[in-house]
């Protein structure tokens, strides 16, 4: 996961999702990166679908997704679903195809200073 500290087209985060929740289908803002999705906590009946294939969340598994690609997501269940969510840069861009994606002028500073110095970039976000 190095190159995700440099993923300005994204973030990570804790989705917590209650019973009865449904998230229409829709897609992501770009196909420069991938979302990958722990299952953290995993209730029976949740459903995950990526353009024409239907899954669910392992406990401590993974999935990766290529969220560009018409998604959605249903909870049938009984208890809340908690996945952490991590963006990556897409494998197959190399350096140059990275930047021609970032139209952001304030990311596409950020990501530079990533390649330069990944640790000052960082504290520049407010990681310590």
């Amino acid at each position: 996961l190095s190159d995700g500290n440099s993923m300005v087209l994204g973030g990570s985060k804790l989705s917590v999702m209650e019973p009865g929740t449904v998230v229409r289908p829709h897609t992501g803002s770009t196909n420069a990166r991938l979302r990958i999705h722990m299952g953290i906590r995993i209730p029976e009946n949740v459903f995950l679908r990526v353009n024409n294939e239907t899954r669910t969340w392992t406990e401590g598994r993974c999935v990766v997704i290529d969220d560009s690609y018409v998604h959605e997501v249903w909870h049938r269940g009984a208890e809340k679903r908690i996945v952490l969510i991590v963006d990556v840069w897409h494998p197959e861009l190399d350096a140059e195809r990275r930047e021609d994606s970032i139209a952001d002028p304030a990311h596409l500073d950020v990501y530079r200073m990533h390649q330069i110095d990944p640790k000052i970039a960082l504290a520049g976000q407010g990681v310590p």
